[in-house]
């Protein structure tokens, strides 16, 4: 009997640790995944994107089309020629 209570507690402290340990690994990755965005600017390109499109000043299908056609000469990084 006393066994039976023993093991009872053990699976209910296994259930709570994986609960624990997987919110745990939630939150970490959503610290990481908010870290890694400010760090690259993801969020704010797409944001500046979005207001540029909103606001008219570029239209949609000028984007699509930069970005099948490569940047425009003048926005071109420079190419140097190997010594």
């Amino acid at each position: 009997m006393r066994t039976r209570g023993l093991l009872s507690t053990m699976q209910r402290q296994d259930v709570l640790d994986r609960i624990i340990l997987t919110i745990g690994f939630a939150i970490f990755s959503l610290a990481v995944l908010y870290v890694v965005s400010r760090r690259i600017g993801l969020l704010t390109l797409q944001r500046k994107l979005a207001d540029a499109i909103r606001s008219g000043s570029v239209s949609a299908e000028d984007i699509v089309a930069k970005v099948q056609h490569g940047p425009s000469p003048a926005n071109a990084p420079p190419i140097y020629d190997e010594l």
